[in-house]
């Protein structure tokens, strides 16, 4: 069973992209045990999304660490594959989080962080 705090799942692959080309890309930051882009049965082509299971911390620490991931000119959206590690992890990068059913936060403080991530994301 793989521990879910090694691992990182990509979104905004390009259709072109395979497990092959997913693995040498995310390699450079660390030992990948598993790479795995997810294809549709149906179409043969990628679903995509994808996810990249490390050997050690550290290849999710410079993964991330990495501010753009960009494969056949398409910018990815990476995410950590437990929650709670994507929590600590924001924290500690001095980015807010914001939990939607919990959260006391004003509807201006929701709209500056929703403005202020989508700015992030065509950095």
């Amino acid at each position: 069973m793989p521990k879910t705090d090694l691992i990182v799942v990509i979104n905004r692959l390009p259709w072109t992209v395979a497990t092959e080309q997913l693995r040498d890309h995310f390699s450079q930051f660390g030992k990948v045990a598993t790479a795995l882009v997810k294809m549709d049965t149906n179409t043969g082509f990628n679903k995509g999304w994808g996810y990249v299971e490390y050997y050690a911390p550290s290849g999710v620490e410079n993964c991330f660490k990495q501010r753009r991931h960009i494969i056949d000119g398409q910018r990815l959206l990476l995410r950590f594959k437990n929650p709670e590690i994507e929590k600590q992890h924001l924290k500690r990068q001095d980015v807010h989080y914001v939990d939607s059913k919990n959260s006391p936060q004003t509807k201006e403080k929701t709209k500056q962080f929703e403005q202020l991530s989508i700015a992030n994301l065509f950095d």
